[in-house]
């Protein structure tokens, strides 16, 4: 089995729109558009036109030849198949972008899979689009985490992933090309305008940042949980992990691509300062955090840092689940927190003095 990766464009639009005047220029204008309800009504009713004849199109044809011309997607997909037709177990991601387009045509080719016997997803990127550079970044970095929660588990327990790039936007196939080192096994595309597929297996591509992410990490550790950063504390990281707005800073793409890679893994063997002003470690907190297995360790940090986003900003994820302790069970605390949930079921415990969260203790669950 295997986990194919396929960009979605509007190629199949395209090709079939090709012969009626006027439609492929309706295509461009539009393709960026988020939702049907923003383009005007006559080049909305053409659109949708096009999309019903692509739909039927799709699942009469049975011409292997002429499916391949129809879209760019199934032009790859069914070269990685040695009849040509999908068949066996695969399991296939769509990226598709977030706009009306995008989203309907990488519907049809999940229809057309799925009729081949596929199980097929569309990976939901927020914001990924062709709109504007800071559009395009924004969903960029969804792409990266969407890499990172979902591919990442599959290649560490061997199951294979492959991108496979013969379709899509150009500029989502290279984003994408880059990404392939770290969460694919094999990167596959139709060669020039041939019939042959062009097969490139993952390259052993290592982030040499460690020393840096070491240096560095509590302040990346901020940057990863969103906390508020002011532009003047990050100047000592290099410039392209970093975007700034109004001041504030964040994780550029590239940013999240090297916390993933170097920094996540981190969490699991060095004990994080206070990521905040209205977070203090009470002085028997780090005694109870002694022994801790790697596993727990970066459980324990990422918790952290989810109590310090809700001290900042008042979001009470579900994996903290902060809240008040009844009646006076473990003073001096007065509130406790998810530390982790399996297992033995740990408790981080906790008072305010002023403004100011005091982390007392981690600790067995209250029952």
């Amino acid at each position: 089995m295997r986990y194919i990766v396929t960009p979605c464009g509007t190629s199949l639009l395209t090709n079939i729109g090709r012969g009626t005047n006027g439609l492929i220029a309706i295509i461009n204008q539009y393709s960026n558009e988020a939702s049907a309800d923003r383009v005007p009504a006559d080049p909305r009713a053409q659109l949708k036109t096009l999309l019903g004849t692509a739909r039927e199109r799709l699942q009469n044809e049975s011409r292997l030849d002429e499916l391949r011309k129809m879209s760019a997607e199934i032009n790859g997909l069914t070269r990685l198949y040695e009849h040509g037709w999908p068949a066996g177990n695969d399991i296939h991601f769509l990226i598709a972008t977030d706009t009306w387009l995008g989203r309907e045509t990488a519907q049809c080719i999940r229809d057309w899979l799925e009729s081949r016997g596929q199980s097929v997803q569309i990976a939901p990127i927020t914001d990924l689009s062709t709109h504007g550079l800071a559009t395009f970044q924004s969903g960029m970095a969804e792409l990266v985490h969407w890499c990172a929660e979902t591919l990442a588990p599959l290649r560490t327990s061997g199951t294979r992933v492959v991108f496979q790039l013969s379709g899509g936007f150009k500029s989502v196939q290279g984003f994408l090309q880059t990404l392939a080192h770290f969460y694919a096994d094999e990167t596959v595309y139709i060669f020039e305008k041939g019939d042959e597929l062009l097969r490139i297996p993952r390259l052993p591509v290592r982030l040499d940042l460690e020393g840096m992410v070491r240096e560095h990490f509590s302040l990346l550790a901020r940057l990863a949980d969103k906390l508020v950063v002011d532009s003047q504390e990050v100047s000592a990281l290099p410039e392209t992990l970093i975007q700034v707005d109004d001041g504030k800073a964040a994780f550029s793409v590239w940013g999240d691509l090297v916390w993933d890679q170097v920094g996540k893994p981190l969490l699991g063997e060095i004990f994080r300062a206070s990521p905040s002003a209205k977070l203090r470690y009470g002085p028997s907190f780090l005694e109870s955090t002694q022994e801790l297995s790697p596993d727990r360790l970066a459980l324990v940090n990422t918790r952290i840092g989810d109590l310090a986003r809700f001290l900042e900003t008042g979001i009470n994820l579900n994996r903290l689940d902060f809240k008040a302790l009844a009646g006076n069970p473990r003073p001096p605390s007065t509130h406790e927190c998810d530390a982790w949930a399996d297992r033995d079921a740990k408790r981080l415990f906790g008072h305010y003095e002023g403004e100011v969260y005091v982390l007392d203790a981690l600790g067995n669950a209250l029952h």
